[in-house]
């Protein structure tokens, strides 16, 4: 289970790696008057977004052998999205946590159930127990949303460190 502070904790180690990683590669691009702004810009605007550090620093490692001028916002973007779509986050068909609770539910109440959507659900769902998932629905969903979403960072992190 995840308390508040721990999530507050967890979004400002974050937003701390995000300006860490981004102040680290805005060194390798030539200044211009704008960069410091632009830094800044891009940091912040990242920290919003629900991107993952690592994709970050290697959106700006791949972005740090092809340009030599700080990039804009609009290109640091375009290149998460790349990295993205090449280490199946983008158009993976792994549904997220909520989607993916919501069809246990389904799956576990029907009488004829249908196949798993994607077999890290029947995964989680085989290490948590059908049993245990009926008969504590609400312990179980906070403990299969983290199990999944540790299950689909794990195969993440495999797949950037391939690409690195």
């Amino acid at each position: 289970m995840t308390s508040t502070s721990e999530i507050i904790l967890s979004a400002e180690e974050r937003n701390r790696q995000i300006n860490l990683i981004v102040g680290n590669y805005s060194r390798v691009f030539l200044h211009s008057s704008d960069t410091d702004i632009r830094v800044e810009c891009i940091a912040r605007t990242l920290s919003v977004l629900d991107i993952k550090p690592h994709i970050i620093a290697v959106a700006f490692q791949r972005l740090a052998m092809t340009q030599s001028e700080m990039p804009t916002l609009k290109e640091v973007i375009d290149v998460i999205r790349s990295v993205e779509k090449s280490a199946g986050i983008v158009g993976n068909d792994a549904p997220n946590p909520q989607n993916a609770w919501h069809e246990v539910i389904r799956h576990l109440s029907a009488i004829y159930p249908s196949e798993w959507s994607h077999p890290f659900i029947e995964q989680v769902v085989k290490k948590i127990g059908e049993r245990y998932i009926t008969e504590h629905e609400w312990e179980a969903r906070e403990l299969f949303i983290s199990e999944y979403e540790s299950l689909c960072d794990d195969e993440m992190n495999k797949i950037l460190l391939g690409m690195l």
